[in-house]
């Protein structure tokens, strides 16, 4: 049930969902309100090919009270349309602790993350993000868009591919604290604007983070935000 726990208890072999569902792949979790703990294991090869739906990865909606940790997503391959992320769509007031997305591929139209698209509360702690991330509007390494969530000790080496609002870490900042984090990327987008190392548009706190991004945009430009 969208309430229970789950535990995994071996890798698990994925790549077969890309003909799931006439090619859609997996379909997402779409109201989530349990723990998932993943005890380090990897989900591999992972297939979520929705562009036409909102609130996508392997959680679609994250309810307050929900929890995933220690879940290893390795080379995923997810596509929506609105809020897309490589683990949780859309978060609102849970907790992602000790997770990873590693050389993912992450698309989207709006509020495009690798970890988590859109997160509204709750708490995302050390959780590590890799591989491509590309939407038009609203775009990061770890999230879209973060609205009053606690960030603590995560970071991303992921490249960023959008036109506007995007950021290394995340794309738009535009409450809650983040600190101790980091990102490493790549923003290579001649064409865009709003755009930073570590984030693009920011209102909210950041605490002891840093930027090694390498970045190349338009117009409102920084190495950090």
């Amino acid at each position: 049930p969208w309430f229970g726990n789950y535990t995994l208890t071996a890798n698990i072999a994925a790549k077969s969902t890309q003909e799931w569902n006439s090619q859609k792949g997996f379909e997402p979790i779409t109201k989530f309100c349990g723990t998932i703990d993943g005890k380090r294991y990897k989900i591999k090869n992972l297939y979520i090919q929705r562009t036409d739906m909102d609130n996508v990865g392997v959680v679609s909606y994250l309810c307050p009270g929900g929890k995933v940790t220690m879940l290893i997503l390795e080379n995923c391959h997810i596509s929506g349309s609105c809020k897309v992320g490589g683990l949780v769509g859309k978060n609102v007031r849970g907790t992602i602790d000790n997770c990873k997305v590693t050389d993912g591929e992450i698309k989207g139209e709006v509020y495009v993350g690798g970890l988590i698209g859109q997160s509204n509360g709750g708490s995302i702690v050390k959780s590590i993000v890799s591989g491509t991330i590309e939407g038009y509007d609203t775009v990061g390494g770890v999230l879209g868009q973060n609205i009053d969530t606690s960030i603590t000790a995560c970071g991303t080496s992921a490249q960023i591919k959008g036109d506007i609002n995007l950021g290394g870490f995340v794309g738009l900042h535009s409450s809650g604290t983040i600190s101790e984090c980091y990102a490493k990327g790549t923003i290579n987008e001649p064409g865009s604007q709003f755009v930073g190392g570590f984030v693009g548009n920011n209102a909210g706190h950041i605490i002891n983070c840093y930027s090694t991004s390498r970045v190349t945009a338009y117009a409102n430009t920084g190495g950090f935000s």
